[in-house]
């Protein structure tokens, strides 16, 4: 009888939460809500080979102002260069934050003079290196990206 009891109440708490997660799409952006965390995100493949995948994840923390974008990348990539973050005119440089099973990741604070230059922007770039001296590119959309930052502040 527990059991029961635990599985409905399991079932009733989950069927809640189902709504709060369906994605809602803002051009190339998805935004995701658990937990009342919301994000917009972007994933992209690599042309020669669609099981690279590559990904942009933007949302709010509660320690800074603006929004803070992570970054996610396969495995070996090199990561004494780090990544160039391009957007218009402005550009960082920005190191890994962290590489994990998964993949590696770099985080951008992006601050309202990035911001700025990604609403002139039909889409933003990332340099990568695959070894010291071979450079890559990645472009991410920005086609919804201003409704899909305004839904998850």
């Amino acid at each position: 009888m527990y059991r029961l009891i635990l599985s409905v109440l399991m079932l009733v708490s989950t069927a809640g939460a189902w709504g709060q997660n369906t994605p809602k799409l803002y051009g190339d952006w998805t935004v995701l809500c658990e937990n009342d965390v919301c994000r917009a995100e972007q994933h992209l493949a690599a042309p020669s080979n669609p099981r690279i995948r590559y990904s942009s994840e933007v949302k709010f923390v509660r320690e800074s102002g603006n929004p803070v974008m992570k970054l996610s990348f396969p495995l070996g990539v090199y990561l004494a260069r780090g990544i160039g973050f391009k957007a218009g005119d402005q550009q960082r440089d920005v190191p890994f934050s962290v590489c994990l099973p998964v993949g590696c990741h770099a985080v951008v604070v992006l601050t309202e003079e990035l911001l700025s230059a990604m609403r002139d922007q039909d889409s933003y770039s990332i340099r990568l290196y695959v070894t010291s001296a071979k450079p890559a590119e990645i472009n991410y959309s920005l086609d919804g990206f201003a409704e899909a930052l305004e839904q998850i502040r």
